[in-house]
């Protein structure tokens, strides 16, 4: 069974099969005579898909940037203990107060994963601050999307709108997904953004602490 990224969403070319049938954000697409889910439970569907015996053809992150090198990102002990917690799952939200470093955690992630990443941030002033700090550390071509640019790279920092605009059709070429002050999604259509992205690995980088926590 051939699983597969399409314009923000998954596709599994399969027929209709009680294996299949239940798991949860899957929903047959009769215009195309497959499975349809939401790109972001990539991770967990292929997780499900293989517990209940689908066998994967799996063509979901693809991406041919070239990809630089990583210097060592020296960190204070909360921000080592703050990468290690999310190292657990690969996925996570830290809070950590404005000016604590979230950026400098955030280019520890990446250079520890080692794989293609997109950096979403809410302005054009941020876009420049991360590319600005991820060049410290990485040796390699950093992308842009947003302020009149669009340059894909292995490592890419997007604006929050024009990830809305494009990720349908670059939600497959990353593998880890970094949210700067995440507190904005969660009450609107730029949700979106998040959704039509296949990354398994994510992390989520706030100031702001949710409610009740």
């Amino acid at each position: 069974m051939r699983l597969y990224f399409d314009r923000g969403t998954l596709i599994l070319t399969a027929k209709r099969s009680p294996q299949i049938d239940g798991c949860v954000g899957v929903r047959w697409d009769p215009r195309v005579d497959a499975y349809r889910a939401p790109a972001f439970l990539y991770r967990s569907l292929s997780t499900e898909f293989r517990r209940r015996g689908v066998v994967l053809d799996d063509h979901v992150i693809r991406d041919h940037s070239a990809y630089g090198d990583w210097e060592p990102v020296e960190l204070r002990p909360y921000q080592q203990t703050a990468l290690m917690t999310w190292a657990r799952e690969e996925r996570g939200l830290v809070v950590l107060p404005t000016g604590s470093g979230k950026t400098r955690l955030a280019c520890a992630v990446m250079a520890a994963c080692r794989v293609p990443t997109l950096c979403l941030v809410p302005t054009c002033a941020l876009l420049h601050q991360w590319s600005t700090e991820i060049a410290r550390h990485y040796r390699g071509p950093i992308g842009c999307l947003g302020d009149g640019r669009q340059v894909l790279e292995s490592i890419t920092v997007a604006t929050f709108e024009s990830a809305y605009r494009g990720m349908q059709r670059v939600g497959h070429r990353f593998q880890l997904l970094v949210v700067d002050e995440v507190h904005h999604f969660g009450s609107g259509i730029r949700d979106e953004a998040l959704e039509m992205c296949a990354a398994p690995r994510r992390l989520a980088l706030t100031a702001t602490a949710p409610e009740g926590r």
